[in-house]
């Protein structure tokens, strides 16, 4: 009984981490870093003046493309790559991925998510029937207390109709951050390290596969191609950023 009071713990743990960001900033917004005079209508935690500063949904064809810069056709698993936006590192909207990441906010994954979920629909980009996170490692899971792409992916679902699906794949093993990897580095880092679920009974034929940033697509293309490999005829990729 032990191990079923860890996910609930983790949940708590969320739930109190947020509240409190909430109690000692509760009027801040976390792009600008100003208070809120007045909420945005994607997010409780975004001003109306960020909003109406967003950078804009980036054309698929040109997120797809460049991912051939580091893989040929043969090596690319995904068939096609969605973004919310299109931005750097130090843009301030990147501070919302901050936030979410390492703030313990899955509330802003779950909210860009939804927004994600609705421009996909908007343009018909919606053949997948379940939404698959990017998994990370129950070591890792433990440190942080949540993955912050299951709030994504948990958006992306609301919105479209979609499974949520986090129980397909697993990450085998430990790895380390991507961040200040080189395109191969990435690449060797998350190669096979991602297993299918042994106790899986059923394998969606189009999945969309969801993580927080899409730099090289090194992780995305890793989880697309043991999904295929698993069973799957389709794999695409979404993020909140291309950065």
């Amino acid at each position: 009984w032990i191990g079923m009071l860890r996910p609930l713990n983790s949940e708590i743990f969320r739930f109190v981490s947020e509240a409190f960001h909430s109690l000692i900033s509760p009027s801040i917004c976390e792009v600008c870093q100003s208070r809120i005079l007045e909420l945005s209508s994607i997010s409780k935690h975004i001003c109306s003046v960020c909003e109406a500063e967003m950078p804009a949904f980036p054309d698929p064809n040109l997120v797809k493309n460049e991912l051939f810069s580091n893989y040929s056709a043969s090596e690319l698993a995904i068939s096609n790559a969605y973004a919310l936006m299109r931005i750097s590192s130090d843009h301030p909207w990147f501070r919302l991925i901050h936030a979410l990441k390492y703030d313990s906010m899955p509330g802003i994954g779950l909210e860009l998510g939804v927004l994600l979920g609705e421009e996909l629909a908007k343009r018909g980009a919606v053949g997948f029937t379940a939404v698959v996170p990017v998994p990370i490692h129950h070591a890792r899971l433990r440190e942080r207390g949540f993955n912050q792409s299951d709030s994504i992916a948990k958006g992306i679902a609301q919105a479209t109709g979609a499974q949520f699906r986090p129980n397909i794949v697993f990450r085998s093993k430990y790895t380390t951050s991507q961040t200040k990897l080189s395109s191969s580095e990435r690449k060797s880092n998350v190669s096979e390290v991602f297993v299918i679920n042994p106790k899986l009974n059923d394998m969606p034929q189009h999945l969309l596969v969801v993580d927080d940033v899409l730099t090289t697509g090194a992780t995305l293309n890793s989880v697309a191609m043991a999904l295929l490999c698993g069973g799957a005829v389709r794999a695409d990729a979404a993020a909140l950023v291309k950065a």
